[in-house]
């Protein structure tokens, strides 16, 4: 076997100002990224040396740019000593040297959300103060700090919604330059940002320490979760941080929050389908804006157990007494990446449609989307001749894997009259298994040791999936 030898020739103190950059231009960092080093060094101190090569001049290996913030520092009246500790590395050349470079730039080990938590807690850390200081490759503290202890939100009074039978837009097709294109786009997003919304918004303030976790309260608890509009914003934010698709629905007009003892760790996005006109007519003679869509719903895992099942009847309530003109509510359960809807068959919504027609496309770059929502993207209708194009044509076209799966329909009527006119049959429960769509948590039903129980005979289910909901993405 090789032997494995020390390359560090030598630990002393240097004159850091007058080390040579090696790495060049090899890595770039954020002027965000670069405060919280900044940030680190003034609290922390300096608490790891340079790793450097001497050759004529002395390079540095490691430690780029806590001399470059050092510099600053140092410019902004902050004294540091002349002479910092460095280990001398031997290289027997530049060629060796710059393989060095890598090394020490590799992560070999990654940061988990749960393993990190854990060591938070054991150790009386502050989450607060330590998102300014700390750095973790592929970490993103804001989900984080959602799913462990909850989000600052602004709270808003309910949107308006208008009732009646006349659409409040007609659909028609026109052709816009560029320029038009992003005035238009820029139009509707800030119309849709607004939501409806009155702009009196109050604040709630909640701490980012995390006592919390999946075991902090029993399933008892959840009878204390209360449901209440928040600003779009915020919803958002929420639903990209804990959402499987990490998307929202840019049409969504009604944003639940989701709250626990002041914390806000989850949200419910409502609004139109992508498809209005022709999902309207699901149920006869609904008026245009008498259904809504389930677009997102998305919950921490701090929250209770079964907590999904209480959030979604508070929700299905709330949106009956306050828009009493809404007849029922559909949502989609994506059984191609996540689940088959327990949640929804708990919640006494009714199944009508099991799809198995592929629509969804993973690009080279890894997103996922929807074949209907990218024609909404100008680049990709006029790639497509500006038609409607198959799910196999892009996926040719754009070099993309069709997800093969299962979309399930689901309807809830806030209106037990508007059952009656329901124009599909309702679909037993135990077609998802004979159809194959079964999926939990993104597994299907063969690949998983503990399948959820199905609420086959439609008598209810108690074990609610994660974040189901299908929207235009």
């Amino acid at each position: 076997m090789t032997e494995i030898k020390s390359r560090i020739v030598k630990t002393e103190e240097v004159e850091w100002r007058k080390l040579e950059w090696f790495q060049s231009n090899l890595k770039e960092m954020s002027k965000a990224d670069f405060d919280k080093l900044k940030k680190s060094l003034v609290t922390n101190g300096f608490v790891m040396p340079f790793h450097v090569w001497q050759n004529g001049k002395t390079w540095i290996l490691d430690g780029h740019h806590r001399q470059k913030a050092m510099q600053e520092l140092e410019k902004a009246g902050h004294d540091i000593p002349e002479r910092l500790p460095a280990n001398f590395i031997r290289c027997k050349d530049r060629k060796e040297a710059a393989k060095l470079v890598l090394v020490y730039s590799s992560i070999y080990a990654r940061t988990t959300d749960e393993g990190l938590y854990e060591f938070i807690n054991q150790n009386d850390l502050n989450f607060d103060d330590l998102k300014l200081e700390i750095d973790l490759p592929e970490f993103d503290a804001e989900r984080f700090a959602i799913s462990h202890g909850g989000l600052p939100v602004d709270e808003t009074d309910k949107p308006q919604l208008r009732d009646g039978d006349r659409a409040p837009f007609r659909q028609a097709a026109f052709i816009l330059h560029d320029e038009q294109f992003e005035d238009v786009q820029s139009a509707l997003r800030k119309a849709m940002s607004m939501g409806g919304a009155s702009r009196q918004r109050t604040k709630t303030e909640t701490a980012m320490r995390l006592p919390l976790s999946a075991g902090s309260f029993s399933v008892g608890d959840a009878k204390r979760i209360i449901v209440k509009p928040i600003a779009a914003a915020d919803a958002n934010r929420i639903v990209r941080a804990l959402h499987y698709s990490h998307k929202v629905v840019q049409n969504s007009q009604v944003h639940l929050g989701v709250f626990l003892d002041g914390r806000c760790g989850g949200a419910l996005q409502f609004g139109p389908s992508m498809d209005k006109r022709k999902m309207v007519s699901l149920v006869r003679g609904t008026l245009w804006n008498e259904f809504i869509e389930l677009n997102r719903m998305a919950m921490a895992d701090w929250l209770p157990r079964n907590g999904e099942s209480r959030v979604l009847g508070v929700a299905l309530r709330w949106l009956k007494r306050e828009y009493p003109f809404l007849k029922w509510v559909v949502s989609f359960a994506d059984a191609t990446q996540c689940g088959d809807g327990t949640i929804y068959r708990a919640s006494g919504f009714v199944l009508t449609g099991i799809n198995d027609r592929p629509a969804l496309l993973r690009m080279p770059s890894g997103e996922v989307r929807h074949r209907l929502a990218m024609h909404t993207d100008s680049s990709v209708a006029n790639a497509m001749g500006g038609a409607m194009a198959s799910v196999k044509r892009m996926a040719d076209h754009f070099g993309a894997e069709v997800l093969r799966g299962h979309m399930l329909r689901y309807v809830y009527f806030l209106d037990s009259a508007a059952r009656e006119r329901l124009t599909v049959p309702v679909i037993p429960f135990s077609e998802i298994e004979r159809c194959g769509a079964q999926m939990y948590k993104g597994k299907r039903a063969s690949s998983r040791e503990n399948a959820a129980p199905a609420v086959q005979a439609g008598e209810g289910g108690a074990i609610p999936t994660d974040a189901l909901h299908f929207g235009s993405n």
